[in-house]
Parts: C-alpha cells; sequence; structure tokens
C-alpha cells in the first residue's frame, strides 16, 4: 500500500506447531525486528 506517509510492508510467518511460534515469540524476536526496521528506514531516508 503506498500513500503519502508511506509503505506498508506485511511480514508472514508459518510455524509448524503452536510451541515453536511460542518459543520463537519469546526470544524477543519482534523487538529486535523493529529496531532493525527502524534503522533501515533511517538509512534509507537519509539517502
Amino acid at each position: 500500500m503506498d500513500d503519502a506517509e508511506g509503505s506498508l510492508l506485511t511480514l508472514a510467518m508459518t510455524f509448524p506447531d503452536i510451541q515453536t511460534r511460542d518459543a520463537v515469540l519469546a526470544t524477543g524476536m519482534t523487538g529486535g525486528m523493529e529496531t532493525s526496521f527502524a534503522r533501515l528506514e533511517t538509512q534509507v531516508l537519509s539517502g
């Protein structure tokens, strides 16, 4: 989705079972991904 504010990126992940999903979420991965995407955005916007 493009608009004047930017683009929307949707990431879908499929896990083999609920236990694996819960283990991945428990690692703090979501916070790390947010940090990485924020750093990427900074780099892209800076030229």
